[in-house]
């Protein structure tokens, strides 16, 4: 019998999924992505008992997001048109790693039953906001239950309030992307115990006050995004030492006062309040 069904790309086209795959009691991973392939997701889904990974992914589903397989690990519907809220049920799935959602047309907050998810690697659930989409409300505090997540990606939304020292505590991070909300206050110093993050993303937000000295703790930081925020001062000299790839700061003054000195940033920006990145450019 079926373990695996492996179709991606294969210009596939239809209103739906094949309902012959719910007949598949031992499939283990389904991988339909990158089709053109529609309609909503089936309930019979969640009838695989066996599965663990699947892969959806840039193709034409619609609706709601329905229960899915207990067992799953991987579960990426990313770049879709589903539609509604992140549904809590996601929770109940404890073995997952990588959910990502990202790139639909839901309106949602973030359900505090993903913080139960302690297995988790990836999280990406950024929307669209050319769709209409976003994920909009708080940053759970529970987060910092996720201590084995590396990725996290909630951009391009409408989050508010703070960014929350429980983030600060994923000390297995490695990827963070929180630019392009409306997150205030200041960027807290714990960030520099994120020994692990590579990429930190958090421009086209409000964040005011001075950037942290203990950025310079980053040790394996490559890339730091802080532009069209409300921070001022200087770039401390210990970010300068880091020799990062791309550091971007408001430290351009072509029309407006200059936020930021810095001395070492290669990308000097200019805070306007357009916080679209046109073109791929940072500013």
């Amino acid at each position: 019998s079926v373990i695996a069904l492996h179709l991606t790309k294969n210009n596939l086209v239809g209103l739906t999924l094949p309902p012959e795959i719910s007949s598949l009691p031992r499939l283990e991973s389904l991988d339909m992505s990158s089709n053109s392939i529609g309609g909503t997701l089936p309930r019979k889904l969640a009838s695989l008992a066996n599965l663990h990974t699947l892969y959806l992914f840039s193709s034409s589903f619609v609706g709601s997001i329905p229960a899915m397989p207990p067992l799953l690990r991987v579960l990426n519907l990313g770049s879709n048109w589903m539609t509604g809220e992140i549904p809590s049920h996601l929770g109940n799935l404890d073995r997952l790693e990588t959910l990502d959602l990202s790139r639909n047309s839901l309106i949602t907050t973030i359900p505090g039953s993903l913080m139960s998810l302690t297995n988790l690697r990836s999280l990406k659930i950024s929307q669209l906001l050319i769709k209409g989409s976003y994920v909009q409300g708080t940053i759970p505090t529970a987060i910092e239950n996720l201590q084995n997540l590396e990725t996290l990606g909630i951009d391009n939304g409408k989050l508010v309030g703070t960014l929350p020292d429980q983030i600060t505590r994923l000390h297995k991070l490695e990827n963070l992307a929180l630019n392009d909300n409306l997150l205030t206050n200041t960027i807290p110093s714990s960030i520099g115990d994120l020994q692990n993050l590579e990429t930190c993303f958090l421009d086209g937000n409000h964040f005011n006050g001075t950037i942290p000295e203990e950025m310079g703790n980053l040790g394996k930081l490559h890339k730091l995004y802080l532009h069209e925020n409300d921070l001022t001062g200087s770039i401390p000299q210990s970010v300068c030492d880091l020799n990062l790839k791309r550091l971007s700061s408001d430290c351009k003054n072509l029309t407006l006062p200059r936020e930021i000195e810095c001395a070492c940033c290669s990308d000097c920006c200019e805070d306007t309040g357009n916080k679209r990145v046109p073109l791929g450019l940072l500013c």
